[in-house]
């Protein structure tokens, strides 16, 4: 139903539908809706009002919900009824008038006061003061987080520091571990292997040497032996050369229960950083080299706190 431009007057009998009409432009721009409005046999109502500016429609549905339209694009109920609220105002015997919601009274009072510019600037500040107010709360949000984050990756490096792993460092350990924890079954097999070689009538050497001896001089009747007894003196020189490296590592290897005790701590505080910080020793140096770099960064924030609640 077109409206024209000044004043339309719509009269009728009671029940021609006159207040019908009335409840649909309110509907229609946010009104409350009722399923009783969507006629027997339809599956919805659907309520358009349309002014200079844009369009808005509203459909109710045969449970009563509703969905609301403004040139096509969906739109909140809420904000149907904010950007209405002042375009139609419905005055009645039982209608709450715009004019009686205190809210909107100081708005009357600044413009019969031609306060309107001074409302525009107060509105500058107050948004301006708004943005400052969330920035500085952010900031201290960020302050705090900030905070705690400094407070662990200083653990970090300082757990970190107290090890201060080497580089390939839990390999080498590892092949001393091995080792230290083996080192009374390696001496007692040294001693036992380098009694037999080189001590007494019965080692080795010596039951070598005499069947050296006694070959020798057969040579000059069979000089195939010659190849024996060249083999005989090569295999003497090593076995000797295996006793000599044996009573060397026999007199430079004492077993240290505090050495052993020692390494397998190390390796245990190394295997705890791997654990943490990426399951090798690489990964624990290069976890420092970044908390060494956001040390840095964190020392110098954009903006401090202080400045801004100066503002």
């Amino acid at each position: 139903m077109p409206l024209k431009p000044g004043l339309t007057v719509i009269t009728g009998e009671t029940g021609s539908g006159k207040s019908i009409l009335i409840e649909a432009l309110s509907v229609s721009l946010g009104g409350k809706a009722d399923k009783i409005m969507v006629k027997s046999g339809s599956e919805r109502a659907v309520i358009e009002t349309e002014f200079k500016d844009g369009t808005f429609r509203r459909l109710i549905s045969q449970k009563g919900r509703t969905k609301a339209y403004r040139n096509e694009e969906p739109i909140a109920l809420n904000d149907l009824i904010s950007v209405n609220e002042t375009r139609v105002d419905f005055h009645g015997q039982h209608a709450q008038q715009l004019i009686l919601k205190s809210n909107r009274h100081i708005e009357y009072l600044d413009r019969f006061c031609n306060h309107a510019e001074m409302v525009y600037k107060v509105n500058d500040l107050y948004q301006e003061l708004s943005f400052l107010r969330l920035k500085l709360d952010t900031l201290r949000k960020s302050a705090e987080e900030r905070s705690n984050r400094l407070d662990l990756i200083k653990f970090q490096a300082n757990e970190i520091d107290s090890v201060n792993p080497k580089l390939n460092e839990d390999i080498e350990l590892d092949r001393e571990f091995k080792k230290l924890s083996h080192l009374e079954t390696i001496l007692s097999t040294l001693a036992t292997l380098q009694d037999q070689l080189m001590n007494g009538e019965r080692s080795v050497t010596d039951i070598l040497n005499r069947n050296l001896r006694s070959l020798e001089p057969l040579v000059q009747y069979d000089e195939s032996l010659k190849r024996i007894t060249d083999l005989l003196n090569t295999s003497i020189i090593q076995l000797q050369e295996a006793g000599s490296e044996s009573s060397l590592q026999l007199s430079n290897a004492n077993f240290d229960p505090d050495e052993l005790a020692q390494v397998e701590e190390r390796l245990q505080d190394l295997e705890t950083l791997k654990r943490k910080y990426g399951g090798s020793i690489e990964s624990v140096m290069e976890k420092w080299d970044r908390i060494e770099l956001e040390l840095k960064e964190m020392a110098s924030p954009e903006q401090s706190e202080i400045e801004l609640d100066h503002k």
